[in-house]
């Protein structure tokens, strides 16, 4: 729905620019053939129709328009020069061809790397980049053939002027003299040219104080309707009593209309813990149309509902990609039990009042009593008793010993005899016990110690140390990167002793490995995109003045997530990777004619101001059609993943429009002032 959509808004835009139907057919016939023409390569790399894949049709539906609609515009303005639709369509393609070939290999550079993401979060977007740069590739195909050749045989002979047309055509072109009047009077001198440079510097600058107010988080929270709630009663409870809470924990769901079913897990919870005392149920919610509260905000009602339940421990948690899940995890690791179990208090004294968690546990859990024999190893001695000899012992006690067989009719059947259970059930019992050594009876109670201790319950390892899990969940109205920077500035007070540390796992540890990966494809990007435009422009200063546009485009990044309070995650982030190839290609237009205008002997300032007023419905035209493209990604239309098509729409469109809109009067006022300068200091 994402596709047909963007491709009708699209059409729409187009409409309204050309004001001509055949021209509209023209470009919006080059996206369906470069979408379709994109399956070929997709099952040929062995993907399928998924979340990714279709994500990455969607978000290429305005990119495969761009190119199109160049060619097409530049056909236009060469016939309304006098020639005829078979030459405008060869001068006007040739024209551009270099533009529109930086342009779509800018595109395909920063997709690549998107491509070769090595962390676990970056492995999902490989199918996603491949599949943007598959279509993109054929996008530029189809402009350089589908367009020219369509536009050379449908284009009417003459301008086909509308009433429409007309009062189109008058607005935009007294909005465009009005553009080139302003831009004309920042270049009169160098000193206004800087002062316009340095007010940009200084919204780049200001755009950063929003980034304390934005929510950082690995993927943004889905309203699946999943939820799993854990019940933990004291050790010692059995199946019957844990099924009686259970109940009562149910029916207290089933009171919620929000509620549709609910399936009981009774004496286990999850794959590993498994007691008599535990029990879980998954509960599923109405569709999120026929409620009114998200599923986050159902944890908070659930909690508060069963938090009077007597001794008992319930914890409601959502249910991601790989089941119940908790925001924050770390590990506490060492090498001695005891004493992590004693550090475990102070972790927990200095987190448990930390704002935005919810739900804070830990994997250790008094175990049950048990019976604990320590060897007196002096007394042992004097026996000259082994420790196997009192393990021999107290296992022919309990487990017993095959003394004979019993034959019947063929079969055979062992004989164990053992001691009863009665005469072994206290440290007292079973001091009682005989050990044979070398002839000679002792008690157990002469050669060990037998007392009773409380057992361990699970004894968790973490990159080879013992270790205690710590989770948490995230509140609503908190993101997993405020709380995991508040839990790091507590444990950062912590003096562990040496040889015990903090490790990080989960969504946390995660999350860092994404944003150095992140980090790392979108430097690549960059570099790949300016060594790119300085072999297609030969010149080393020009695509710096291009790639002026990337900083100008996080104006409007910040700003869209500000606004409309969603948070930065992978997706926001790879969105800002997309944005370094795409909002280069308005600056690729402008330089590209200026240079075509000065090669041809006219001066600097009237070269510049020509290109800006000849690319300016063109530049218009191109970032309409895909923010307009994005725009379904942006206001989450359809279902299935909407809240990673929304965090990627936005930063899209926010970044599009700010870098448009500053393109259009920056880069020219810089290629204009570096340029005079160059030719000073050359004088």
């Amino acid at each position: 729905s994402n596709i047909w959509m963007g491709i009708l808004l699209t059409g729409l835009i187009l409409f309204l620019f050309l004001h001509d139907l055949r021209s509209t057919l023209i470009v919006a016939l080059a996206m369906p053939v470069s979408i379709i023409s994109t399956f070929v390569f997709l099952q040929a790399s062995g993907f399928t129709i998924n979340v990714m894949t279709l994500m990455g049709l969607s978000t290429s539906v305005g990119i495969l328009v761009a190119n199109s609609v160049v060619v097409l515009e530049n056909i236009f303005r060469h016939k309304d020069m006098g020639n005829d639709r078979v030459e405008a369509s060869d001068k006007g393609t040739a024209e551009i061809a270099v533009a529109v070939l930086a342009s779509t290999l800018t595109n395909i550079v920063v997709f690549l790397p998107i491509a070769t993401m090595t962390s676990m979060v970056g492995q999902f977007f490989k199918e996603f980049g491949l599949t943007v740069t598959y279509a993109t590739i054929f996008s530029l195909i189809s402009s350089f053939t589908i367009v020219p050749m369509l536009a050379s045989r449908i284009l009417p002979h003459k301008k086909v002027v509308t009433l429409y047309g007309r009062k189109f055509e008058a607005t935009f072109a007294k909005f465009s003299a009005w553009y080139s009047r302003s831009l004309s009077k920042l270049m009169v001198t160098r000193k206004r040219g800087w002062a316009v440079v340095g007010l940009a510097l200084i919204l780049f600058v200001l755009s950063f104080f929003l980034v304390p107010f934005l929510g950082f988080e690995l993927m943004p929270t889905m309203d699946q309707g999943n939820l799993t709630v854990t019940v933990e009663l004291p050790q010692g409870y059995n199946l019957q009593q844990t099924a009686q809470t259970i109940e009562t924990v149910n029916a207290r769901l089933a009171k919620h209309k929000e509620v549709e079913h609910i399936v009981t897990n009774l004496g286990a919870s999850g794959r590993i813990d498994k007691s008599t005392n535990i029990a879980s149920a998954d509960v599923r919610l109405v569709h999120y149309k026929q409620r009114k509260l998200s599923t986050t905000q159902m944890i908070s009602v659930l909690s508060k509902d069963l938090a009077d339940i007597p001794n008992t421990k319930i914890m409601v948690k959502t249910q991601g990609r790989f089941g119940a899940r908790q925001g924050i995890e770390f590990f506490l690791q060492g090498q001695d039990n005891d004493k992590l179990e004693e550090l475990k208090s102070s972790v927990l004294d200095a987190i448990k009042d930390t704002p935005g968690i919810m739900n804070l546990d830990t994997s250790t859990r008094p175990g049950r009593a048990e019976i604990t024999i320590v060897p007196k190893r002096d007394r042992m001695s004097e026996a000259g008793a082994m420790v196997y000899d009192l393990a021999m012992a107290i296992r022919t006690a309990i487990e017993g010993t095959v003394s004979t067989q019993f034959r019947e009719q063929g079969n055979e059947y062992d004989i164990r005899v053992s001691m009863e259970e009665s005469s072994l059930d206290s440290p007292e019992k079973l001091g009682n016990l005989p050990v044979a050594i070398y002839g000679q009876t002792y008690l157990l109670s002469q050669l060990a110690d037998i007392t009773f201790s409380p057992g361990i319950n699970k004894i968790t390892h973490q990159d080879r140390f013992k270790s205690i899990q710590f989770t948490s969940g995230i509140a609503e109205g908190f993101t997993l990167g405020k709380v995991n920077q508040d839990i790091n500035k507590r444990l950062d007070t912590l003096q562990l002793p040496s040889g015990y540390q903090i490790s990080w796992g989960g969504e946390a540890e995660m999350m860092n490995e994404t944003m150095v990966d992140m980090m790392r494809t979108f430097m690549l990007a960059i570099l790949l995109t300016y060594m790119l435009l300085a072999a297609v422009l030969e010149s080393f200063i020009q695509p710096l003045l291009i790639m002026a546009t990337v900083p100008l485009a996080l104006i409007g990044v910040f700003l869209a997530l500000f606004l409309t309070g969603l948070s930065l995650n992978i997706f926001s982030m790879m969105a800002v990777i997309m944005l370094v190839g795409i909002v280069v290609n308005n600056a690729i237009l402008i330089l590209d004619y200026a240079n075509i205008k000065r090669a041809e002997g006219m001066e600097l300032k009237a070269a510049i101001l020509e290109a800006c007023e000849q690319k300016l419905k063109p530049i218009i035209m191109s970032t309409l059609a895909i923010v307009i493209g994005m725009l379904p990604m942006a206001m989450g239309v359809g279902e299935a993943g909407k809240e990673f098509r929304q965090s990627m729409g936005m930063v899209s469109i926010g970044g599009l429009v700010a870098s448009t809109v500053l393109t259009l009067v920056i880069i020219p006022v810089l290629y204009y002032i570096t340029h005079r300068s160059m030719k000073s200091l050359t004088k």
